[in-house]
């Protein structure tokens, strides 16, 4: 974000880039609008498609490749690990408890439903439930 920006208090703080913040705590990139009625926002937009990407060198994910993504392209949305041999993992908090892993996906493209692994014996099932 450049350091000099226009605009007053209470007004989006215009900078040269494309970026924006907003002095309600919104957040933009490539846009001059947030339509939103959450408390908070993060807009990224693009022409043709735009991504949020998550990046951890010590976990396999480097300046060009790995971490995880979530994207937008055409229409469809992707959620991905680019990690070697990662999962995606889906987890859920209900009031009260510890948050549970849910659902993961494997590298391998198993599913898991209910569990975090298969414990049956043998390969894993492309697709395994519990509950």
């Amino acid at each position: 974000i450049h350091t000099s920006a226009t605009g007053t208090l209470n007004e989006v703080a215009r900078f040269t880039s494309a970026k924006q913040v907003l002095i309600t705590g919104n957040v933009g990139i490539g846009t001059s609008t947030i339509n939103t009625t959450l408390d908070r926002a993060l807009s990224i937009f693009g022409t043709n498609a735009s991504e949020l990407k998550l990046q951890a060198t010590n976990f396999g994910g480097t300046a060009s490749d790995g971490g995880a993504a979530l994207s937008c392209s055409f229409g469809s949305l992707f959620l991905s690990n680019n990690n070697t041999n990662a999962s995606i993992h889906f987890m859920t908090k209900k009031s009260g408890e510890s948050t549970t892993e849910k659902m993961r996906v494997t590298a391998s493209g198993n599913c898991f439903l209910g569990a975090s692994s298969y414990g049956g014996g043998g390969a894993d099932p492309t697709l395994y439930i519990v509950g």
